[in-house]
């Protein structure tokens, strides 16, 4: 009688927004909180942005509370705003899903920056 998931996780992307020069990269972090006795490992994926902008999540399967998001960025992607979808998945648990948003700036515009 009653459900068979055990607890449940919290999923946070800090920052959920993070701007990179084009042909840089940067990180954002990946927090899992846990609740109801749920103790299991929590997969970890990204979907969504476009060939150019290359995500990677380490670990690809988070046992304790953290993992990273490395954002590598092609010099041929154009400048703008491009928005994935973060997805973890733990078992018998309710997945859990954010946004992550890489805005990509201008070579003439890092250029500009870093002259000041």
């Amino acid at each position: 009688v009653g459900n068979s998931a055990i607890g449940a996780f919290t999923l946070d992307v800090s920052p959920s927004a993070v701007s990179v020069n084009k042909g840089g990269s940067t990180s954002a972090f990946i927090s899992i909180a846990r609740s109801g006795g749920f103790t299991g490992e929590v997969a970890v994926t990204i979907t969504g942005f476009p060939g150019g902008v290359f995500a990677t999540v380490a670990p690809g399967s988070i046992s304790g509370g953290f993992g990273i998001i490395t954002i590598l960025v092609d010099n041929t992607i154009a400048a703008g705003s491009y928005t994935a979808t973060v997805q973890a998945q733990g078992d018998n648990v309710a997945p859990q899903s954010a946004s992550l948003t890489v805005m990509v700036i201008p070579a003439i515009r890092a250029e500009m920056a870093g002259a000041r």
